[in-house]
């Protein structure tokens, strides 16, 4: 990643012009994704109650416009744990 980083932030700065640019270092992404997800309420909550209880703490949320999945980034460390907790509670 390192040698790629100043070459993507660079493109992001001249494309974009954003205010700041953050780049969060160590964080891994998991997504969650089940078909009808966007029809069975809670689903979110069971995943963030999940985690929570684990003491895994979620640096990142996505969804996207299909409600198909959610991405969650999470501490590298944390990553095999959320993936387990997560399994177990949902399959």
């Amino acid at each position: 990643l390192a040698p790629y980083r100043y070459t993507v932030l660079s493109d992001i700065e001249q494309q974009m012009a954003p205010d700041e640019i953050l780049v969060s270092d160590k964080i891994a992404m998991l997504a969650v994704v089940g078909r009808n997800m966007v029809y069975h309420s809670g689903s979110s909550g069971k995943i963030f109650q999940t985690l929570g209880e684990r003491k895994i703490n979620v640096r990142m949320i996505s969804q996207g416009p299909e409600e198909l999945n959610i991405i969650i980034g999470v501490d590298e460390r944390d990553f095999s744990e959320a993936v387990r907790s997560l399994y177990y509670k949902f399959i």
